[in-house]
């Protein structure tokens, strides 16, 4: 007699984990629900379009197989697979030996066997899924997405593919058909909050965001304790501009949890935003720890911020940290804003030593000379400050700010004809209302 592929597996990929009450799929709370392991492992019957046909040989494997695993022995069963000869012809084993490496975590060399199933067998509809979930756990979210595709065509309608289809169009930035795929998933796993979010996150890239914060809302009512949903609540709230909302999203979050770094800065920004710099300060103190940690680029972004936002002692502590952190990575952006620091909290000599510092060591460094040109200009080196903007003029990406504190300078000195000139070429270069509103008081006063 011959069994369809996947009405013999099932007890394969079920296994003793299962019996016992362990999760077969362990790298998110997507792979463990009953619904996902339903679809995986069920039965569908003989489909000869889409499944290969059994024979006496693989029958025998299988159900060898399936004892091994009965009695727990894993390792022997993955063996027993490994070292069959009629493995390399067998799409129905090929399967069988990529879904249990996939369950044990190797996806490399899940993908490996499935890619090989399909090789014998290419309308493997199941295979195409499978393949696309391995693919995903690697990372190449662009292989995956042809795999679901592909599954689809065979007639795949199930809940899985077509949410991790979703979850592949979101990642691809095609939000509507994102959208399309979480709302089709739904159909068949209605209860899978994965494809609700991934529906809400959808909504939100597609400018739809009350839509995305109504269910965010809804969702929250059936999972109070769920920071997943409070974090992208927040960020929707922020997307709308509704900080004070936002940050109490976000604060909710972070009694449940301990929020990663990203979440821990956006809650920064948001409370800079709403000038309370030292609740700021806390949540960029709290990311430099935070898991996944922080990198020093994101922890010197923060630091900026609060140099924008003039808030020069919170950024002096917050420096502090970052260099106790960081002891061997200060970069020129790092060694500008602590110049900035240090000239705002009282050292101003030890800012333009600083500032030189960066100077000499990139004489291109076009931020760092409109910085040492500021700092000369206020203790009144005003030719060294000159000669110092004319340097940074010669840089294009600098030429605009350059020629405009030129005319400054000028206009300080009277040349008023000359600061016309230069606050010309820089509004010609990057049109700005403040620099045309100066420049118009500077002709006036050069009549």
């Amino acid at each position: 007699m011959k069994f369809g592929f996947l009405t013999l597996s099932l007890l394969l990929l079920i296994g003793p984990r299962a019996l016992q009450g362990e999760p077969l799929f362990l790298t998110s709370p997507l792979w463990k629900s009953p619904e996902f392991q339903k679809v995986v492992t069920g039965s569908y019957g003989i489909d000869s379009r889409i499944e290969p046909l059994i024979t006496t040989d693989e029958e025998e494997y299988l159900r060898d197989g399936a004892v091994l695993l009965a009695d727990g022995d894993r390792e022997g069963a993955i063996d027993l697979y490994e070292n069959a000869s009629i493995l390399p012809e067998s799409p129905a084993m090929l399967f069988s030996l990529a879904s249990l490496k996939f369950e044990e975590g190797e996806f490399e060399e899940a993908s490996e066997f499935f890619e090989a199933a399909l090789e014998g067998f290419p309308n493997f509809r199941d295979a195409h899924r499978n393949l696309a979930m391995a693919l995903i756990q690697l990372d190449e979210m662009e292989k995956a997405e042809v795999a679901l595709i592909r599954a689809v065509e065979l007639g795949a309608r199930d809940g899985v593919t077509l949410g991790l289809l979703g979850y592949c169009h979101l990642t691809d930035g095609d939000f509507q058909a994102a959208l399309q795929s979480y709302r089709q998933a739904q159909i068949t796993m209605p209860a899978e909050v994965e494809w609700k979010l991934g529906e809400a996150r959808s909504l939100r890239e597609l400018d739809q965001t009350e839509l995305a914060i109504g269910l965010y809302r809804e969702l929250l009512k059936e999972r109070p304790t769920n920071t997943s949903l409070w974090l992208d609540l927040g960020f929707s709230h922020q997307h709308l501009g509704d900080n004070q909302a936002a940050i109490q999203a976000l604060e909710i979050a972070r009694t449940m949890d301990d929020l990663g770094a990203p979440s821990l800065l956006s809650l920064g920004h948001l409370y800079l935003g709403q000038s309370l710099s030292e609740e700021a300060l806390e949540a960029y103190e709290s990311s430099l720890t935070a898991d996944p940690a922080i990198s020093h680029g994101e922890a010197v972004e923060a630091l900026r911020y609060l140099v924008d936002y003039n808030n020069y002692e919170e950024a002096k502590s917050l420096n502090g940290l970052i260099d106790a952190k960081f002891p061997d990575e200060l970069d020129a952006e790092q060694s500008r804003l602590q110049a900035l620091i240090e000239f705002e909290t009282g050292d101003p000599e030890k800012a333009i030593i600083t500032i030189r510092k960066v100077v000499t060591e990139d004489p291109l460094d076009g931020k760092a000379l409109l910085v040492l040109a500021r700092f000369l200009k206020s203790q009144d080196k005003d030719i060294e400050s000159e000669l110092i903007l004319e340097q940074a003029a010669l840089l294009p990406d600098h030429t605009a700010d350059a020629n405009f504190r030129l005319g400054e300078l000028l206009v300080e000195r009277g040349e008023y004809k000359e600061a016309i000139e230069k606050l010309l070429k820089a509004q010609a270069i990057n049109p700005r209302p403040f620099i045309e509103t100066y420049l118009e008081a500077v002709r006036e006063l050069a009549k």
